[in-house]
């Protein structure tokens, strides 16, 4: 029989992933122009990203309409939240409705 895995071990696990996810959307947002607000170093973060983008009303509204999950916090930025049930194709979907964002804006 396999043995379970300890909280902690299983938590590194999880946490791994998410930076996986983390690096990959980070990245992406970079490739297509966008500056993160929220740091790359894994030390100083969470599976929180966050943008801050003068439409951030119309961005919002857009995201929501291609059903991707994100927020404004603090009434200032994007936020999107990373966590142990997303994976790399949701990234990706992510990043291809920013793309489909930016086309429609002809940045």
């Amino acid at each position: 029989m396999k043995k379970k895995p300890e909280y902690h071990q299983a938590e590194h696990v999880i946490w791994e992933h998410i930076n996986e996810l983390y690096e990959q959307f980070y990245d992406g947002l970079v490739e297509l122009g966008y500056t993160p607000v929220t740091p790359r170093d894994a030390e100083k973060r969470c599976g929180i990203l966050s943008l801050k983008l003068e439409d951030k009303e119309e961005f919002f509204a857009f995201m929501r309409s291609q059903n991707i999950c994100l927020s404004i916090s603090a009434g200032t930025y994007i936020r999107f939240s990373l966590g142990a049930f997303n994976n790399r194709a949701d990234i990706e979907t992510a990043l291809e409705a920013v793309r489909m964002y930016k086309t429609s804006k002809n940045l």
